[in-house]
C-alpha cells in the first residue's frame, strides 16, 4: 500500500515563547477526559492542520485560531502537507497521561482546555520530529541511495502500526492464528502449554478464544462513526456477562504503560471505565492480539511452567516447527496446490543431504523459486533509534551475515540462498539429479530468491 508522507506541526511553528512542561498544560483536566481524547485522536489517525483547527476549538477561540491559521499559511508554503494529530504522537501522549496524570475532575473551561491540549500535543510532535532529525543526520554520509536509507531510518519504528489496511490485516491475522492454534492443539510437545493458554483465558478451546477475540476487531471495524472512539459494552443481562468481562479485563491496562515500542499497549489495548463498560485504545493493537501477540503470551506462560515441563528453547522451537515447518509450508501449499515441483526444506535435507537447505523449493520449468523464512528479533532500542547504521546493522546481522567474535562468518538468509543456488548448479554440472528430471545444460535457469520476514521486538 502507498505510505502517507506528512510533516508534523510542532510548538515552535506556532508560538514564539518558550514552552512550559507538558504537565503544566494538562493541569486541571481529568485523567478520564484526557485518555478519552487520546482514544479519539487515535481513531481519527492523522488530521491536517486546517481540519484539526476547525474541529477541536469552540467559538471562543475562533479569532485566535483564525489568526494562527493565517500566520501558518504565510510562513509555510506547504502547510497542506502538515498534520497535527498522528498515530505516533497520540500513542506517546496516551502513555504520558496514563502514567503521569491523576487528576479526578476537570476544572478548566473548554476554551482553555482546547489551547492547553493543543500546545501539549505540539510538544509531542516535536519529540517525534527530533527522531526524524536523527535519521537525517545518520544518513548524511550516504551518497547513493540516501532517500531509501532515510526512509528506513525514519519509518522503521512505526511502519507496522501506521501503514496497514484494517480489513486486510484482520484477515491475515485470523488465518495465521488458525494455523497456529491447529499446530498447538495437535502437537504433542505443546499440549501442556496449550492447556495453560486456554486456562489463562478461561476458554474451552481455541475456537472459543477466537470467537471472543475477533469479535472485538469486528466491533471496531463495523463502527458507524469512524471519527469517534469505540466503546465496548457488555450487556448485564448476558448469561456470560461475568465470563466476558473477565476475558476483556485480561486485555485491560492496569499498570504503567510507557515503553519504547508500545509493548504494554499492544498487549492491553482496552481501557476499563467500569465493569462491562470499556473502550478501545487503538484499533490496530486489537488485530495484533489475534495472532502476533499470541507468541508473547505463550512465551510468558511457558516460562512460568515448572522447569521440567517447559519447552526448552521456546523461541527456536516456535520458529522452526511453527513459523517454518507449519506456517510457511501450509501457506505455500495452499497457494500453489499441486502445481509445479515442490519440496519443503526437511525433505531436501533428508533426501539430498544438503546442509543449510532452503526452507522451500518450487520449480516451474526453468524457473526455480527458493524460499527462506526468517522470524527475526529486533531489539526495541534499535527499532526506535532512528539511526540508520544501528538499524541496518541489525538487519544485516539477521538477514545477510554475522561476524562472530572469533572471526567466523555465519551466513544468514541472503547468503544461505545464494549458496544453495551454487550447490544446485554444481550438482547439475556433475550430473546429480537434484530434481526428478535432469535439466539440459543448454537450458537457462532462472533463480528467484524469496525471503519471508517476520519481525519481532
Amino acid at each position: 500500500m502507498q505510505m502517507k508522507q506528512f510533516i508534523r506541526l510542532e510548538y515552535s511553528d506556532c508560538f514564539s515563547e518558550n514552552p512550559q512542561e507538558v504537565s503544566n498544560y494538562l493541569q486541571g483536566i481529568s485523567r478520564h477526559d484526557l485518555l478519552r481524547l487520546c482514544a479519539l485522536f487515535l481513531t481519527r489517525k492523522s488530521e491536517a492542520v486546517y481540519n484539526y483547527l476547525s474541529s477541536y476549538f469552540t467559538k471562543e477561540n475562533n479569532e485566535y485560531i483564525n489568526q494562527l491559521w493565517k500566520n501558518l499559511q504565510e510562513s509555510k508554503e506547504d502547510i497542506d502537507n502538515y498534520v497535527i494529530t498522528n498515530i505516533e504522537s497520540s500513542l506517546r501522549l496516551y502513555e504520558y497521561i496514563f502514567d503521569n496524570i491523576n487528576t479526578l475532575e476537570t476544572t478548566l473551561p473548554d476554551p482553555e482546555i482546547e489551547m492547553n491540549v493543543f500546545k501539549a500535543y505540539l510538544l509531542f510532535n516535536a519529540q517525534i520530529n527530533s527522531g526524524d532529525n536523527t535519521a537525517s543526520e545518520s544518513t548524511k554520509h550516504i551518497q547513493e541511495g540516501r532517500a531509501k536509507a532515510l526512509l528506513l531510518a525514519q519509518m522503521f519504528q512505526y511502519f507496522d502500526i501506521t501503514n496497514y489496511r484494517f480489513k486486510q490485516e484482520l484477515y491475515v491475522q485470523t488465518v495465521k492464528a488458525i494455523y497456529l492454534y491447529e499446530f498447538l492443539s495437535s502437537n504433542e510437545k505443546t499440549q501442556l502449554l496449550y492447556e495453560e493458554y486456554l486456562k489463562y483465558y478461561d476458554c474451552v478451546d481455541w475456537q472459543d478464544f477466537m470467537q471472543l477475540m475477533t469479535s472485538f476487531a469486528y466491533i471496531y471495524w463495523g463502527r458507524e462513526d469512524e471519527l469517534t472512539y469505540v466503546n465496548l459494552l457488555v450487556d448485564p443481562k448476558d448469561k456470560k456477562y461475568d465470563k466476558k468481562c473477565e476475558f476483556i479485563e485480561k486485555l485491560v491496562i492496569d499498570t504503567g504503560v510507557e515503553d519504547m515500542d508500545f509493548r504494554i499497549l499492544r498487549s492491553h489495548p482496552i481501557y476499563k471505565e467500569s465493569k462491562g463498560n470499556y473502550y478501545f485504545v487503538y484499533g490496530y493493537f486489537l488485530l495484533e492480539l489475534i495472532y502476533k501477540g499470541v507468541y508473547f503470551k505463550l512465551n510468558e506462560l511457558n516460562s512460568k511452567l515448572p522447569k521440567n515441563e517447559q519447552i526448552k528453547g521456546f523461541r527456536s522451537f516456535y520458529c522452526d516447527y511453527f513459523s517454518e515447518q507449519t506456517l510457511l509450508y501450509k501457506v505455500l501449499k495452499d497457494v500453489y496446490g499441486k502445481k509445479y515441483i515442490q519440496m519443503p526444506g526437511d525433505y531436501i535435507k533428508n533426501e539430498f543431504g544438503i546442509v543449510a537447505e532452503p526452507d522451500y523449493y518450487i520449480r516451474n520449468g526453468n524457473k526455480i523459486f527458493l524460499f527462506e523464512s526468517k522470524d527475526i528479533f529486533i531489539p526495541s532500542g534499535t527499532k526506535v533509534s532512528n539511526d540508520y547504521e544501528d538499524i541496518s546493522g541489525e538487519l544485516k546481522k539477521r538477514l545477510y551475515y554475522e561476524e562472530k567474535s572469533n572471526g567466523r562468518i555465519e551466513n544468514k538468509a541472503v547468503l544461505q540462498l545464494l549458496n544453495n543456488i551454487k550447490k544446485y548448479l554444481i550438482k547439475q554440472r556433475n550430473g546429480i539429479k537434484v530434481i526428478k528430471k535432469k535439466i539440459s545444460e543448454y537450458i537457462q535457469l532462472l533463480f528467484y530468491m524469496i525471503i519471508f520476514i517476520i519481525v519481532q521486538v
